[in-house]
């Protein structure tokens, strides 16, 4: 995948900043600027914000989580089965992902235990060409309003497959309920019950990645960011763009916002490019500068 990219970026002359992290955005009601932890500052025209959620995963905090003595790996950095020979694994989190790993350690000869904080949501979809549509317009209804988006698994529930529907009848995907403490090898349940256990995969998802947009002022009272109707413009901040972020914080929705963000972000440049074209060359410099 990275040399599939780097040919991309070598083909096409992308001007990749590479080893750069934002440090912080800013907007001054025409240009942005990004100041980068290189200590290099660029302006621009337009901010496609495509920072997803992956770089930051959420570990949530349980009592007696410190004195835990066996390894706990999220699935961000989630390998293989491997990474758990020989072990009891209690995987924790109400998602697709945490299904999906139990029934691959499970192939594995592995023994699993699962913990949720509320019983799975599962649900038969069949095929129903509709689902989809209705889900991406929850969460698109959602982010217009400015509210923060639910998890996947609140909007789409787990999908009861053939595959999870043998886990189940095995025994492997039913949820032991919410995690009361931990030891420093076993885990205590709310019903009372108690197990041993040598590891945990935290399957626990992510927040999103906006820490460098914290200048801007985007964020509601109720802690989300409103997005215009095409589900990928900043409502606030004219000529900032969002792929990753609600209905496209997932491969197929976040390959549509891609395009629709870069669509949006040309049309943009060219309508400031005629704006600062007839008012004269002063600030067509100022501008065309900005946008290099």
């Amino acid at each position: 995948m990275s040399a599939y990219y780097a040919d991309f970026e070598k083909q096409m002359g992308l001007a990749v900043r590479h080893g750069a992290t934002v440090r912080s955005l800013s907007h001054d009601g025409s240009v942005f600027t990004v100041e980068l932890t290189t200590g290099e500052t660029l302006d621009a025209l337009t901010i496609i914000n495509a920072t997803g959620t992956w770089t930051n995963p959420f570990w949530p905090v349980y009592p007696g989580i410190q004195n835990f003595a066996g390894p706990q790996v999220h699935t961000a950095t989630y390998a293989a089965p491997e990474q758990f020979a020989g072990q009891r694994v209690l995987v924790v989190g109400g998602g697709a992902s945490a299904t999906q790993f139990i029934v691959q350690l499970r192939a594995a000869g592995i023994d699993t235990l699962w913990s949720t904080r509320r019983a799975p949501d599962w649900r038969e979809v069949g095929n129903d060409p509709e689902w989809g549509v209705a889900v991406e317009r929850e969460v698109n209804e959602r982010t217009r309003a400015g509210l923060p988006p639910k998890s996947v698994v609140g909007t789409t529930g787990l999908i009861l497959s053939d595959s999870m529907k043998t886990g189940i009848n095995s025994g492997a995907l039913v949820s032991r309920g919410q995690i009361s403490c931990l030891g420093a090898q076993s885990v205590r349940f709310a019903d009372g019950t108690q197990e041993k256990i040598d590891a945990i995969l935290w399957a626990t998802g992510f927040r999103h990645a906006h820490r460098h947009l914290r200048g801007l002022k985007l964020h509601t009272k109720d802690g989300g960011i409103r997005v215009l109707e095409d589900s990928v413009s900043a409502a606030d901040v004219p000529g900032l763009y969002f792929v990753g972020y609600g209905a496209s914080a997932s491969t197929i929705g976040a390959t549509r916002a891609g395009r629709k963000a870069a669509l949006a972000a040309v049309r943009r440049l060219r309508t400031v490019a005629a704006t600062a074209h007839s008012s004269g060359p002063e600030s067509t410099d100022r501008r065309e500068t900005a946008s290099a």
